[in-house]
């Protein structure tokens, strides 16, 4: 824990219409808190919704794919990747930070045998430094990750 205060309850943004006016709708029911990731596609309309209010007014979470779980973020560049995933986060929001940032699935679960294997295993270890290093540049106030097994989580405590 790094001290950061978040809200209990998020505007979620994956598979929204309309993320503009949904987003809208929660900031003006009283959401301060707003989660998106690079994989939902849909950033740039999360992010005319954004512009509507200061950029301290609200918590801002957003992810970036798992290494060969997304598009994005491939071997053996899991590494460089995942700083560059960030980067697009940012870009695609039209902000200078996110809150929160985390690594949205474990490393390439959905191809090889879970946590365990070796080669899931170092790839998480990779993006992890590079989520250090987001983190360490100012592009992400706190880091973490979603969707990951307890095994998944010792992993990437050997980092």
């Amino acid at each position: 824990a790094d001290g950061n205060v978040m809200p209990m309850i998020f505007a979620g943004t994956g598979g929204l219409d309309s993320p503009t006016s949904s987003i809208e709708a929660a900031f003006a029911a009283g959401f301060t808190g707003v989660d998106s990731a690079l994989d939902y596609g849909n950033q740039q309309e999360v992010a005319k919704a954004l512009a509507t209010k200061p950029r301290e007014s609200y918590f801002l979470t957003s992810k970036v794919p798992g290494c060969f779980a997304g598009v994005k973020v491939l071997p053996p560049l899991c590494y460089e990747d995942t700083k560059k995933a960030a980067e697009l986060n940012l870009q695609r929001l039209n902000v200078s930070y996110v809150d929160l940032l985390l690594i949205h699935t474990p490393a390439g679960t959905t191809l090889f045998s879970g946590c365990s294997n070796k080669v899931n295993c170092e790839m998480m270890q990779h993006q992890w430094r590079a989520m250090e290093e987001v983190k360490k540049a100012g592009l992400a106030k706190s880091i973490g990750v979603s969707n990951y097994c307890p095994e998944c989580v010792e992993c990437i405590k050997k980092t």
